[in-house]
């Protein structure tokens, strides 16, 4: 063999080491990057699934065994129809079905049996994994447990549906805003006092619709605080205003206003009550009052036992003084004296007056 010969086979002997380094590095980034997904895969806390082309399990993640109590190798191997109840194994193989002659990426709510044979409500995401012929290899699947959010919405539902018995049975408007000051909820009561049907008012501006424009800037001025905190001058008290009817006439309302936050934005619900007819009776009331206690002011009345002279008939005040019947009478009471002479006192005073007349 010549210089040149061995020469080239040196070169080609360092390529091939350089190859083989190189192999090796990439071999070792890969067994790094397949041991990252491995302990990714296993530690999600949602369950993930992998079935081949036949609907048969070939991996699953700790997850995915704690929800079913299976070990993976009780797993591994078995189809749907070997592991769970027929009628949700159908129609997991239906589903399955569907995703390989479709492709693309899948998600659906299901029901599953746990570990303690209870079924639960989950979604199942799903998509297709390819082979390095870019041929179908399987599907990979994770599920995600939604019993315990289906449940809130059941009990929210429920508490929903009785908020609006219980408000259509209600007397008082049950009036519910927005944090852009538009109407959300509107009571049979509501309709009655205001005279505004739902469709009437529904996504409509409370203020503008509801209260006389003299009240509107006071409304503006407060209505930015209730957006970012919930509060406001009327939040958690009882106030008496004016509102409008929709044939605009106004009356006098009793309003109870409170809030809360739901999906971080802040609503609040009034309760109206229409006391125009109560504040009328109580005009009247204090209006009768007013003239009863006139009328008593100008009447003056004798009371009681009134000390009087047995000789002069002068009477006793209550600081002491005598003074004469007349003066006392006038100061006690609404009388006016006009005076005049009875005839025995006539006789008594003019006895030549009288004795002439009786001799006529």
């Amino acid at each position: 063999m010549t210089e040149l010969e061995l020469t080239d086979c040196d070169t080609q002997i360092n390529q091939l080491k350089e190859k083989v380094h190189a192999f090796e590095a990439l071999k070792r980034q890969l067994v790094l990057k397949l041991d990252f997904f491995n302990l990714l895969f296993e530690t999600l806390a949602s369950p993930v699934f992998i079935k081949d082309q036949n609907g048969v399990y070939t991996g699953c993640n700790k997850a995915f065994e704690a929800l079913f109590g299976k070990k993976r190798d009780e797993i591994v191997g078995k189809t749907a129809h070997d592991l769970w109840p027929a009628h949700l194994a159908d129609k997991y193989q239906e589903m399955d079905n569907t995703l390989f002659e479709q492709g693309g990426i899948q998600q659906y709510e299901d029901l599953v049996r746990d570990a303690d044979g209870n079924e639960r409500q989950v979604i199942f995401d799903k998509a297709l994994y390819y082979n390095e012929d870019q041929c179908i290899g399987g599907l990979i699947g994770a599920v995600t447990d939604i019993s315990y959010r289906t449940r809130a919405e059941a009990a929210l539902k429920i508490s929903q549906e009785k908020f609006k018995k219980i408000s259509s049975m209600a007397n008082d408007a049950i009036i519910q805003m927005n944090q852009d000051g538009r109407i959300t909820f509107w009571n049979e009561s509501a309709q009655k006092i205001f005279g505004y049907t739902w469709d009437e008012v529904e996504d409509k501006n409370l203020h503008s619709l509801l209260t006389p424009e003299r009240y509107h800037l006071m409304f503006e001025n407060g209505f930015e605080r209730f957006k970012t905190s919930g509060g406001g001058q009327a939040i958690g008290k009882t106030l008496e205003l004016t509102a409008l009817k929709k044939d605009g006439t106004e009356f006098e309302i009793e309003l109870s206003l409170s809030a809360y936050c739901e999906h971080g934005q802040w609503q609040s619900v009034g309760i109206v009550r229409d006391i125009s007819e109560r504040k009328k009776i109580e005009r009247e009331k204090e209006l009768l009052i007013k003239n009863l206690k006139t009328a008593l002011d100008e009447i003056k009345t004798l009371k009681g036992i009134v000390p009087i002279c047995s000789s002069c008939k002068k009477i006793r005040d209550d600081k002491g003084f005598w003074k004469h019947v007349e003066t006392y009478i006038q100061e006690h009471s609404q009388a006016e004296f006009s005076h005049g002479i009875c005839p025995d006192c006539s006789r008594k005073l003019y006895p030549d007056f009288h004795t002439d007349n009786e001799k006529q």
